[in-house]
Protein backbone atom coordinates (compact mmCIF):
# COMPACT_ATOMS: atom_id res chain seq x y z
CA UNK A 1 0.00 0.00 0.00
CA UNK A 2 1.65 3.36 -1.28
CA UNK A 3 2.44 5.64 1.33
CA UNK A 4 0.58 9.30 1.05
CA UNK A 5 2.70 12.51 1.11
CA UNK A 6 2.28 15.46 2.94
CA UNK A 7 3.34 18.59 2.08
CA UNK A 8 3.62 20.82 5.05
CA UNK A 9 3.95 24.90 4.44
CA UNK A 10 5.07 27.08 7.02
CA UNK A 11 3.09 29.68 8.57
CA UNK A 12 5.46 32.30 6.89
CA UNK A 13 5.25 31.44 3.38
CA UNK A 14 1.40 30.96 3.87
CA UNK A 15 1.21 34.60 4.84
CA UNK A 16 3.74 35.61 1.94
CA UNK A 17 1.84 33.75 -0.66
CA UNK A 18 -1.66 35.77 1.04
CA UNK A 19 0.23 38.79 0.55
CA UNK A 20 1.34 38.07 -2.94
CA UNK A 21 -2.07 36.73 -4.26
CA UNK A 22 -3.84 40.38 -2.71
CA UNK A 23 -1.49 42.06 -4.34
CA UNK A 24 -2.06 40.82 -7.61
CA UNK A 25 -5.91 41.63 -7.31
CA UNK A 26 -4.76 45.27 -6.62
CA UNK A 27 -2.80 45.38 -9.50
CA UNK A 28 -5.60 44.19 -11.73
CA UNK A 29 -8.22 46.60 -9.86
CA UNK A 30 -6.19 49.32 -10.04
CA UNK A 31 -5.70 48.69 -14.34
CA UNK A 32 -9.02 48.20 -14.47
CA UNK A 33 -9.65 51.74 -12.84
CA UNK A 34 -6.85 53.38 -14.80
CA UNK A 35 -8.03 52.27 -18.19
CA UNK A 36 -11.73 53.90 -16.76
CA UNK A 37 -10.45 56.88 -15.87
CA UNK A 38 -8.60 57.10 -18.84
CA UNK A 39 -11.71 56.30 -20.86
CA UNK A 40 -13.83 59.18 -18.80
CA UNK A 41 -11.15 61.73 -19.53
CA UNK A 42 -11.12 61.09 -23.20
CA UNK A 43 -14.84 61.33 -23.39
CA UNK A 44 -14.42 64.91 -21.18
CA UNK A 45 -12.09 66.08 -23.39
CA UNK A 46 -14.36 65.12 -26.52
CA UNK A 47 -17.58 66.43 -25.02
CA UNK A 48 -15.48 69.58 -24.21
CA UNK A 49 -13.90 69.88 -27.97
CA UNK A 50 -17.19 69.65 -29.61
CA UNK A 51 -18.64 72.54 -27.09
CA UNK A 52 -15.99 74.92 -28.17
CA UNK A 53 -16.72 74.18 -31.88
CA UNK A 54 -20.31 74.33 -31.31
CA UNK A 55 -19.66 78.06 -29.45
CA UNK A 56 -16.73 79.33 -31.87
CA UNK A 57 -19.77 78.35 -35.01
CA UNK A 58 -22.22 80.17 -32.82
CA UNK A 59 -19.74 83.07 -31.82
CA UNK A 60 -19.06 83.05 -36.02
CA UNK A 61 -23.01 83.12 -36.96
CA UNK A 62 -22.97 85.97 -34.50
CA UNK A 63 -20.71 87.94 -35.49
CA UNK A 64 -21.56 87.67 -39.11
CA UNK A 65 -24.95 88.52 -38.50
CA UNK A 66 -23.82 91.99 -36.94
CA UNK A 67 -22.02 92.29 -39.92
CA UNK A 68 -24.99 91.66 -42.14
CA UNK A 69 -26.71 94.02 -40.07
CA UNK A 70 -24.75 96.41 -39.08
CA UNK A 71 -23.13 96.55 -43.39
CA UNK A 72 -24.53 99.54 -44.95
CA UNK A 73 -26.61 99.55 -48.21
CA UNK A 74 -25.00 100.91 -51.09
CA UNK A 75 -26.71 103.47 -52.30
CA UNK A 76 -27.13 103.57 -56.12
CA UNK A 77 -29.76 106.16 -56.55
CA UNK A 78 -33.08 106.48 -58.07
CA UNK A 79 -32.95 107.56 -61.74
CA UNK A 80 -35.01 110.52 -63.10
CA UNK A 81 -36.63 110.70 -66.76
CA UNK A 82 -34.08 113.08 -68.06
CA UNK A 83 -37.48 115.15 -69.39
CA UNK A 84 -38.35 115.68 -65.55
CA UNK A 85 -39.01 119.58 -64.68
CA UNK A 86 -36.26 119.11 -61.84
CA UNK A 87 -33.44 117.50 -64.59
CA UNK A 88 -34.49 120.53 -66.70
CA UNK A 89 -34.31 123.07 -64.31
CA UNK A 90 -30.84 121.84 -63.20
CA UNK A 91 -29.68 121.69 -66.74
CA UNK A 92 -30.72 125.11 -67.46
CA UNK A 93 -27.86 126.08 -64.96
CA UNK A 94 -25.56 124.60 -66.28
CA UNK A 95 -26.30 125.89 -70.37
CA UNK A 96 -23.41 128.10 -70.59
CA UNK A 97 -21.61 129.83 -73.48
CA UNK A 98 -18.97 127.74 -75.40
CA UNK A 99 -16.29 129.81 -73.43
CA UNK A 100 -17.45 129.42 -69.94
CA UNK A 101 -17.94 125.98 -70.74
CA UNK A 102 -14.73 125.25 -72.26
CA UNK A 103 -13.45 127.26 -68.13
CA UNK A 104 -15.19 123.94 -66.85
CA UNK A 105 -13.56 121.27 -69.17
CA UNK A 106 -10.10 122.74 -68.96
CA UNK A 107 -10.62 123.03 -65.04
CA UNK A 108 -11.29 119.58 -65.60
CA UNK A 109 -13.08 118.10 -61.89
CA UNK A 110 -13.70 119.88 -58.87
CA UNK A 111 -16.04 120.05 -56.10
CA UNK A 112 -17.68 123.06 -53.79
CA UNK A 113 -14.44 123.70 -52.19
CA UNK A 114 -11.38 123.20 -55.19
CA UNK A 115 -13.34 125.21 -57.69
CA UNK A 116 -11.30 128.07 -58.32
CA UNK A 117 -12.69 131.62 -57.89
CA UNK A 118 -12.56 132.68 -61.56
CA UNK A 119 -14.32 129.85 -62.42
CA UNK A 120 -17.28 131.06 -60.31
CA UNK A 121 -16.92 134.37 -61.74
CA UNK A 122 -16.81 133.38 -65.19
CA UNK A 123 -19.94 131.52 -64.39
CA UNK A 124 -22.08 134.05 -62.85
CA UNK A 125 -21.08 136.43 -64.94
CA UNK A 126 -21.86 133.95 -68.17
CA UNK A 127 -25.57 133.48 -66.62
CA UNK A 128 -26.51 136.84 -66.44
CA UNK A 129 -28.63 137.53 -69.78
CA UNK A 130 -28.91 141.16 -71.57
CA UNK A 131 -26.18 142.95 -69.21
CA UNK A 132 -26.54 146.96 -69.47
CA UNK A 133 -24.34 148.34 -71.39
CA UNK A 134 -23.12 152.06 -71.12
CA UNK A 135 -20.96 154.10 -73.44
CA UNK A 136 -17.16 154.08 -72.68
CA UNK A 137 -14.09 155.65 -73.97
CA UNK A 138 -14.69 154.17 -77.22
CA UNK A 139 -17.03 153.78 -79.95
CA UNK A 140 -18.62 150.75 -78.25
CA UNK A 141 -20.25 150.24 -74.99
CA UNK A 142 -19.62 148.57 -72.32
CA UNK A 143 -21.25 145.63 -70.18
CA UNK A 144 -21.27 146.56 -66.98
CA UNK A 145 -23.12 144.68 -63.59
CA UNK A 146 -23.11 145.73 -59.83
CA UNK A 147 -21.72 143.28 -57.46
CA UNK A 148 -25.03 142.52 -56.12
CA UNK A 149 -25.85 141.11 -59.65
CA UNK A 150 -22.71 138.88 -59.59
CA UNK A 151 -23.50 137.30 -56.04
CA UNK A 152 -26.89 136.70 -57.43
CA UNK A 153 -25.78 135.37 -60.43
CA UNK A 154 -23.11 132.51 -58.67
CA UNK A 155 -25.45 132.07 -55.72
CA UNK A 156 -28.24 131.04 -59.01
CA UNK A 157 -25.78 128.23 -59.65
CA UNK A 158 -23.41 127.55 -56.58
CA UNK A 159 -25.96 128.13 -53.86
CA UNK A 160 -25.86 131.15 -51.22
CA UNK A 161 -23.29 129.29 -49.09
CA UNK A 162 -20.24 129.36 -51.79
CA UNK A 163 -17.41 131.70 -50.71
CA UNK A 164 -15.59 133.58 -53.48
CA UNK A 165 -13.73 136.84 -53.97
CA UNK A 166 -14.25 139.86 -56.34
CA UNK A 167 -11.74 140.39 -58.85
CA UNK A 168 -11.00 140.97 -62.11
CA UNK A 169 -11.08 138.12 -64.99
CA UNK A 170 -10.21 136.88 -67.95
CA UNK A 171 -13.47 136.01 -70.12
CA UNK A 172 -11.86 133.80 -72.63
CA UNK A 173 -9.26 131.44 -71.42
CA UNK A 174 -8.99 128.49 -74.00
CA UNK A 175 -8.92 130.77 -77.29
CA UNK A 176 -10.31 127.77 -79.58
CA UNK A 177 -13.33 128.03 -78.16
CA UNK A 178 -14.02 131.92 -77.70
CA UNK A 179 -17.48 131.79 -79.51
CA UNK A 180 -19.39 134.15 -81.94
CA UNK A 181 -21.93 136.94 -80.04
CA UNK A 182 -21.20 139.72 -82.43
CA UNK A 183 -19.13 141.94 -79.66
CA UNK A 184 -16.31 140.51 -77.24
CA UNK A 185 -14.44 141.76 -74.46
CA UNK A 186 -11.51 139.78 -73.35
CA UNK A 187 -11.37 140.76 -69.41
CA UNK A 188 -13.97 142.15 -66.76
CA UNK A 189 -12.65 144.54 -64.38
CA UNK A 190 -13.63 144.66 -60.90
CA UNK A 191 -13.25 148.17 -59.36
CA UNK A 192 -16.28 150.31 -57.25
CA UNK A 193 -18.31 147.34 -56.61
CA UNK A 194 -18.87 146.74 -60.36
CA UNK A 195 -17.75 144.63 -63.40
CA UNK A 196 -17.36 145.74 -66.47
CA UNK A 197 -16.19 144.67 -70.06
CA UNK A 198 -15.00 146.96 -72.88
CA UNK A 199 -16.71 145.67 -76.11
CA UNK A 200 -15.05 145.54 -79.46
CA UNK A 201 -16.74 144.38 -82.78
CA UNK A 202 -16.21 140.57 -83.34
CA UNK A 203 -15.22 138.80 -86.53
CA UNK A 204 -17.63 137.38 -89.20
CA UNK A 205 -18.16 134.41 -90.99
CA UNK A 206 -19.67 130.42 -90.39
CA UNK A 207 -19.55 128.49 -87.12
CA UNK A 208 -16.36 128.62 -84.18
CA UNK A 209 -15.75 125.41 -82.60
CA UNK A 210 -17.74 124.45 -79.75
CA UNK A 211 -18.42 122.11 -77.04
CA UNK A 212 -21.46 119.51 -77.70
CA UNK A 213 -23.55 117.81 -74.67
CA UNK A 214 -26.50 115.23 -74.40
CA UNK A 215 -28.02 114.37 -71.13
CA UNK A 216 -27.80 111.05 -71.15
CA UNK A 217 -29.49 110.08 -67.43
CA UNK A 218 -30.11 111.37 -64.31
CA UNK A 219 -29.56 109.84 -60.97
CA UNK A 220 -30.90 110.91 -57.62
CA UNK A 221 -29.67 110.62 -54.01
CA UNK A 222 -31.28 111.40 -50.73
CA UNK A 223 -29.08 114.84 -51.21
CA UNK A 224 -27.96 115.15 -54.44
CA UNK A 225 -28.30 114.51 -57.91
CA UNK A 226 -26.17 113.96 -60.92
CA UNK A 227 -26.81 115.04 -64.20
CA UNK A 228 -24.54 112.97 -66.73
CA UNK A 229 -23.96 114.19 -70.30
CA UNK A 230 -21.75 112.81 -73.47
CA UNK A 231 -19.84 115.32 -74.70
CA UNK A 232 -18.41 116.30 -77.94
CA UNK A 233 -15.25 118.30 -78.65
CA UNK A 234 -16.55 119.78 -82.21
CA UNK A 235 -14.16 121.73 -84.39
CA UNK A 236 -15.69 123.44 -87.79
CA UNK A 237 -14.48 123.44 -91.24
CA UNK A 238 -15.63 125.13 -94.26
CA UNK A 239 -15.69 122.04 -97.35
CA UNK A 240 -15.78 124.07 -100.53
CA UNK A 241 -17.09 121.24 -102.38
CA UNK A 242 -20.06 121.02 -100.13
CA UNK A 243 -20.54 125.27 -100.27
CA UNK A 244 -21.01 124.67 -96.56
CA UNK A 245 -19.26 124.05 -93.18
CA UNK A 246 -19.45 120.57 -91.33
CA UNK A 247 -18.69 119.76 -87.97
CA UNK A 248 -15.99 117.22 -86.72
CA UNK A 249 -16.51 115.38 -83.71
CA UNK A 250 -13.73 114.17 -81.23
CA UNK A 251 -13.86 112.72 -77.99
CA UNK A 252 -11.01 114.64 -76.05
CA UNK A 253 -9.78 117.66 -76.36
CA UNK A 254 -6.09 118.76 -75.07
CA UNK A 255 -6.31 122.16 -73.40
CA UNK A 256 -2.32 122.65 -72.97
CA UNK A 257 -1.60 122.18 -76.50
CA UNK A 258 -5.50 123.93 -77.84
CA UNK A 259 -5.86 120.67 -79.90
CA UNK A 260 -8.34 118.28 -80.96
CA UNK A 261 -7.71 114.70 -80.84
CA UNK A 262 -9.48 111.37 -81.08
CA UNK A 263 -11.93 112.00 -84.24
CA UNK A 264 -15.12 109.70 -84.09
CA UNK A 265 -17.43 111.30 -86.69
CA UNK A 266 -18.31 114.45 -88.44
CA UNK A 267 -21.45 115.81 -90.18
CA UNK A 268 -22.89 119.00 -92.30
CA UNK A 269 -23.51 122.29 -90.17
CA UNK A 270 -27.12 122.14 -91.42
CA UNK A 271 -27.69 118.46 -90.10
CA UNK A 272 -29.10 117.81 -86.62
CA UNK A 273 -26.82 116.85 -84.16
CA UNK A 274 -26.96 112.93 -83.97
CA UNK A 275 -27.14 110.95 -80.61
CA UNK A 276 -23.37 110.98 -79.32
CA UNK A 277 -22.29 107.05 -79.22
CA UNK A 278 -20.31 105.34 -76.26
CA UNK A 279 -17.35 105.95 -77.96
CA UNK A 280 -17.82 109.52 -76.42
CA UNK A 281 -16.37 110.61 -73.18
CA UNK A 282 -19.21 110.34 -70.03
CA UNK A 283 -18.94 113.96 -67.57
CA UNK A 284 -20.51 114.34 -64.49
CA UNK A 285 -22.54 117.24 -63.15
CA UNK A 286 -23.13 117.12 -59.69
CA UNK A 287 -25.83 119.58 -57.48
CA UNK A 288 -26.26 119.12 -53.58
CA UNK A 289 -29.97 119.88 -51.88
CA UNK A 290 -29.55 123.25 -49.83
CA UNK A 291 -32.41 122.10 -47.29
CA UNK A 292 -33.40 125.45 -46.24
CA UNK A 293 -34.88 126.45 -49.45
CA UNK A 294 -35.54 122.75 -51.23
CA UNK A 295 -32.87 123.85 -54.11
CA UNK A 296 -30.36 122.30 -56.01
CA UNK A 297 -26.65 123.83 -56.88
CA UNK A 298 -23.87 122.88 -58.85
CA UNK A 299 -21.28 121.22 -56.79
CA UNK A 300 -19.42 119.42 -58.76
CA UNK A 301 -18.38 118.16 -62.06
CA UNK A 302 -15.86 115.20 -63.38
CA UNK A 303 -15.32 112.47 -65.55
CA UNK A 304 -17.33 109.71 -64.93
CA UNK A 305 -15.31 106.89 -63.90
Amino acid sequence: MEEKKHVTISLGTAICMVIIFLLVIALILLGIYTYALKNTNTQKSNISSNTDVADASQSATVDTSKDEVTKPVENVGTELNINDSIVKTLTDKIDFNTNARASIYKVGSFNSTTIPNDLMLKLGWDSIENKPQITGNNPLPNETITKNSMSQSIANILGSTVTYTDASFTVVDVETFHGYRGMFGSTVNYSNNAYSIELFQGGGGGPTPFIHEQVTKSLKYNNKIEIYVKTAFIDTKYVESLDDFEFILYKDFNFATNTFNNQLSKIAATQKMPELSSDFNTYVYTFDLDSSNGNYYLSGFNMAK
